[in-house]
């Protein structure tokens, strides 16, 4: 056993910790010392099983503070960029040294390629294990098909499958990509290699891309037996009629609803995706995950305010969050699920609702960061708690954080100002809706609803506001001189130089 104080005790003092970051500068160390050959060959696995993309790709993981102490972000592709440079080094130094890699540390180069978006390296990692000889099992062969088939799914960027979304796919090759995905999985069963829910949820989603929604119902259909042509089915929940055991690889889980409510929303069903989610959550008692409902929201938005193709209802948003907020679920809003219902009575002219959910996200979403606050202000003072066992006896007393511990409190402190100032920058956003909405001018909203709007919001509006009445405009100087903070943009305007409430067409962001 290395003595804890050296550096390969500090690597593995890391790596138990499970800190990605410093398990990479105790590992540079090692190799400026040309301590590397040291290194076992499981010691070596977990240095390179311990670089997990969450570590490096997440919201929380790309925020900085500046010299000046105000927060930024790396985009996810620089990202990824760093992380593959630490995987590619440590994977040739063990192969330098003559440690021959196993499947499960190609699956984890695999995945964490899948994870970066770059099917490329994906190709080059399967090829050369391949090469090697070395047998895939059932993990690295989903993160291969999600690799290739763009079927990973998380809170991210999706648009409408509709027909010039599927000439572009195809054009770019994405079809081909599918049908990659799906002779991979081919290929997974004349190996013997056992699917498991996740091997499902990729295929449902790359089979979505690309529009074959009766694909999607011949999965669920064949592995949970869910028929959604005949949803809801109360009496196969009452007596949880589940096909699958509950220690079967294939039971569904919370990504399987989310595979499925993408998958639907994305082809133009969102009542279905709805009643599928609900139908599997409580059949097999899986629980709906904030990401689910998030893409649930985004799409049933964006389906009422369609006037051609499947457009719902106005009230399907409010019915949504009623399900959404009540029981069983009883989720505890974000700020995203604030922003579309917001959205939503606005865009419905439903001034007074809106408001009414502005106050509700103001308390939430504040006590919330508030609580946040106060945990990182404990764990600061109190510092590092360490205790040493002589005998029977325990010692206990207060060390110094560790630099470690301290970059971690610097990156909880920048998202948690982030989180603060994003909360700010969406109610300026709702406020300059709510005071420059729609046809304010041929009402009497202006006149008599505005200037309380004002000397309730203007705390979060810049120093000047401009809006518009039937016989005139109004320009005020809110006297907020010296205060100059740039919102986050939360929507995205297509004629930038235009300034709001003169007709600027808005986009919203397509999960």
């Amino acid at each position: 056993m290395p003595n804890p104080d050296s550096p390969i005790g500090s690597l593995l003092r890391a790596v138990d910790e499970g800190d990605g970051p410093t398990i990479w500068n105790k590992f540079k160390e090692l190799d400026r010392q040309l301590l590397l050959r040291t290194v076992k060959p499981h010691e070596f696995s977990a240095v390179l099983l311990s670089l997990q993309p969450a570590d490096f790709l997440r919201l929380k993981e790309r925020h900085r503070l500046d010299a000046a102490g105000k927060p930024y972000i790396i985009s996810e592709e620089e990202a990824f960029q760093e992380l593959k440079a630490k995987l590619l080094h440590v994977m040739k130094t063990m192969r330098k040294v003559g440690y021959r890699l196993t499947t499960r540390e190609y699956g984890h180069l695999i995945d964490c390629a899948r994870a970066g978006k770059d099917p490329k390296m994906a190709l080059e990692i399967w090829e050369m294990m391949c090469g090697f000889s070395v047998t895939p099992d059932t993990w690295t062969y989903n993160s291969m098909m999600a690799a290739v088939g763009g079927g990973s799914t998380s809170v991210e960027r999706e648009f409408r499958v509709k027909e010039d979304i599927l000439a572009h796919r195809a054009a770019r090759g994405e079809d081909d990509m599918r049908r990659k995905a799906m002779k991979i999985y081919e290929k997974m069963a004349m190996k013997g290699i056992p699917p498991n829910s996740m091997t499902f949820d990729i295929l449902m989603l790359s089979l979505a891309r690309m529009g074959d929604i009766e694909g999607v119902g011949r999965i669920l259909r064949q592995v949970w037996s869910v028929d959604v042509r005949k949803l809801p089915d109360e009496s196969v929940i009452e007596n949880k009629r589940t096909t699958v055991p509950t220690d079967s690889p294939l039971y569904p889980t919370a990504h399987t609803l989310l595979a499925v409510a993408t998958a639907y929303c994305q082809n133009g069903q969102v009542d279905t995706a709805i009643r599928t989610v609900d139908h599997i959550s409580r059949r097999y008692d899986v629980p709906v995950s904030v990401p689910t409902w998030v893409a649930l929201m985004n799409w049933t938005y964006v389906y009422t305010r369609q006037r051609n193709e499947n457009p719902l209802p106005g009230s399907a948003m409010e019915n949504l969050w009623e399900v959404m907020t009540g029981k069983p679920y009883n989720v505890a809003p974000t700020i995203d699920m604030f922003d579309y219902i917001v959205r939503s009575y606005l865009w419905r002219r439903m001034p007074g609702m809106a408001e009414k959910m502005m106050d509700l996200a103001l308390i939430t979403i504040s006590r919330r960061i508030s609580s946040k606050a106060h945990g990182i202000e404990e764990r600061i003072i109190h510092g590092r708690t360490i205790r040493t066992h002589k005998g029977s006896d325990t010692a206990t007393f207060k060390g110094k954080h560790t630099s470690a511990a301290i970059s971690k409190f610097r990156k909880d402190v920048a998202k948690l100002v982030r989180d603060e100032y994003r909360l700010r920058s969406i109610i300026r956003r709702w406020t300059e809706l709510l005071v420059i909405g729609k046809d304010l001018e041929m009402t009497s909203f202006g006149t008599q609803q505005v200037p309380n709007i004002i000397d309730k919001w203007g705390l979060f509006l810049g120093k000047d506001i401009m809006y518009v009445l039937r016989t005139g405009y109004v320009e005020l100087d809110l006297g907020k001189e010296g205060e100059d903070w740039q919102p986050i943009t939360n929507r995205k305007r297509r004629w930038m130089w235009m300034t709001l409430g003169t007709g600027s067409k808005e986009e919203d962001d397509f999960f």
